[in-house]
């Protein structure tokens, strides 16, 4: 749409036919508005563990501009490693010990 071109459009009507077609596009317009859907909730599937929160109020977000959303995540157990060192310890006495029976 070029407003310029809105001018030459409307030269050759006669007042009442821009009247007429005015209040159309207002019509329009205002039905357009009116079916225009409302920003539904978030809906989020996330694995229960850990601490579960609930939140007992809508999210409110400018609906012209996208929302973030800043997570500052961190584990909970640090010195995990010992369980894989002792996990790979009781496969390796399992392999020896089934090469040892097979001899």
């Amino acid at each position: 749409y070029d407003p310029k071109q809105f001018d030459r459009f409307i030269e050759g009507n006669t007042a009442e036919e821009n009247a007429a077609l005015k209040a159309i596009a207002n019509r329009i317009v205002n039905q357009q508005l009116a079916a225009e859907p409302v920003p539904l909730g978030l809906e989020i599937a996330v694995p229960e563990r850990g601490t579960m929160l609930t939140f007992g109020r809508s999210i409110q977000v400018n609906g012209d501009r996208p929302m973030t959303l800043q997570l500052d995540l961190e584990r909970t157990q640090r010195n995990t490693q010992w369980v894989g060192l002792l996990l790979s310890a009781v496969v390796a006495g399992a392999v020896v010990r089934l090469r040892m029976v097979k001899r």
